[in-house]
């Protein structure tokens, strides 16, 4: 104050101080797009902001770089190709069921395949979850692909109807995106829920052992960003 007051009296125009970054302003900042980073998501946590501060998959906070998602559209192969072995040359001994839950398999790859093949074709072009028409074809497949595995471990069409209803509802507003991250993720336990508890319904340990192996995926996921972006691929 006592500066403009001088400033002021000598004639020359006062210097007004920058203006102090409050609340209001951090509001209007924007991050950038692209390979250096991306919006972040409504409903879901904020990006990281080292690294490049980008997200990959569904809400994750670490974007991945090609390479990584080559591997994420190849570790998709193995399972496609047992699937596909399973329908072309059953083994003795398959029944129906095993016959459908391939079919699943075989319905969903794709989808995954090309939306993680994109990613890495068009990295630094298109943003890996908003507006990323490929991914909201990923994911509304998983539901797809669940209510079929729900047929085929119950053997009930009454279940059958009750998972696809469910399903359907999350898988359409998956594709109007009008769902936040948590719901997504919460929709896609419920939909492995339910073609998994018929399983225990006949072999509790059978069932037991998919909780194990859902849970360390699931882990994997979570810590997408601790491991540096190959949570996927494990």
């Amino acid at each position: 104050v006592f500066c403009s007051y001088r400033a002021s009296s000598a004639g020359v125009p006062a210097r007004r101080p920058p203006p102090r970054r409050g609340p209001a302003m951090e509001k209007r900042r924007k991050w950038p797009q692209g390979a250096e980073g991306a919006r972040e998501e409504p409903g879901c946590a904020p990006a990281a902001r080292g690294g490049g501060g980008g997200r990959a998959g569904d809400g994750a906070a670490h974007r991945m770089s090609p390479t990584q998602e080559v591997f994420n559209a190849l570790t998709m192969v193995p399972l496609a190709c047992m699937a596909l072995h399973t329908l072309v040359r059953p083994a003795e001994g398959t029944t129906s069921a095993d016959t459908l839950f391939a079919a699943a398999i075989i319905v969903h790859f794709p989808f995954s395949f090309c939306y993680h093949t994109h990613c890495a074709l068009r990295h630094g072009l298109v943003d890996p979850v908003e507006n990323n028409f490929f991914l909201k074809l990923d994911l509304v497949f998983i539901h797809i692909s669940g209510s079929l595995m729900a047929l085929a471990t119950s053997a009930s069409y009454a279940w059958f109807l009750a998972m696809a209803l469910f399903n359907a509802v999350s898988a359409s507003r998956t594709l109007r995106w009008s769902n936040t991250t948590f719901e997504r993720r919460s929709c896609r336990a419920c939909c492995l829920l339910g073609y998994l508890l018929p399983v225990f319904a006949i072999d509790w340990v059978l069932f037991a052992w998919a909780m194990v192996v859902f849970g360390g995926m699931a882990f994997c996921f979570a810590c997408n960003q601790q491991l540096r972006g190959w949570g996927h691929s494990l």
